[in-house]
């Protein structure tokens, strides 16, 4: 299952999604860092 956090920038997307990926022991991508 792939989770896709969307909004605008310093809204908090990498923090939640960080958060939710080890709540649910996923792995966490930013695409902003690639």
């Amino acid at each position: 299952m792939n989770i896709v956090l969307t909004g605008f920038m310093c809204a908090g997307k990498t923090t939640i999604g960080r958060k939710v990926a080890k709540l649910l022991d996923y792995n966490f991508i930013d695409t902003d860092m690639k």
